[in-house]
This record gives C-alpha cells, sequence and structure tokens, in this order.
C-alpha cells in the first residue's frame, strides 16, 4: 500500500512538474534492525525505482543519524525496561536531518 501511494504521489508531481525529493528515512545503524534485513533492501530497491521511473530526485540518508542521537521508547515487555526507539531521533538528529534536506534541496533545485 505503501509503494502504491508513493507511486501515485509521483504520478501526481510529475503531471504538476514538481521536483521532488524521495530518501530512506535514517534508521539507527548501531544494533540490528528491527525489520527482514532482506524484505528491507527489495524495498530500498523498490523505492528507488520508482524515483527513478517518475524522475525524482533520490537519496538514501539510512546511516545519517549517528547512534548517540537516537532515543529510548517506553517498554512494550513485562520487563518495564526502556527499549531502543527505531523511528525517533532526538533534537541534534532532526539538525541532522534538516541540514542534509536542506543541503539537497538546494542542489537539487
Amino acid at each position: 500500500d505503501n509503494l502504491s501511494a508513493l507511486k501515485a504521489i509521483l504520478e501526481s508531481t510529475r503531471k504538476s512538474d514538481i521536483n521532488t525529493l524521495i530518501y530512506i528515512a535514517p534508521i539507527r545503524n548501531d544494533v540490528e534492525i528491527p525489520y527482514s534485513a532482506q524484505e528491507y533492501e527489495v524495498f530500498k530497491g523498490e523505492v528507488e525505482l520508482l524515483a527513478e521511473k517518475y524522475n525524482a530526485n533520490f537519496t538514501n540518508l539510512e546511516n545519517l543519524i549517528e547512534p548517540s542521537f537516537w532515543g529510548m521508547k517506553d517498554s512494550t515487555t513485562v520487563a518495564n525496561t526502556p527499549e531502543l526507539d527505531f523511528m525517533h531521533f532526538r533534537f541534534e538528529g532532526h539538525q541532522t536531518l534538516a541540514s542534509k534536506i536542506f543541503q539537497l534541496t538546494q542542489i537539487k533545485n
């Protein structure tokens, strides 16, 4: 469903001549990811192919945020201990991502 939605967005942006930047979002790289690594690789490849097909700018930012900028989340287990957060980073991570996106859009536009 996500890839179908992305395809629809890219069709619309191409028709409207909107310059688009697609990126693979940052993810923690200091521990094993909580997804199937093989499925994740396939997903990234599919996103890149869609970007190419619709003439969108593509970059992979999955390793952009350093490990110390990632946060913790509330426990989802009976152990009730904080867990690594693979989806959210701290303020410094947001600064890093914003700076990189700004840099990429200045070059690409």
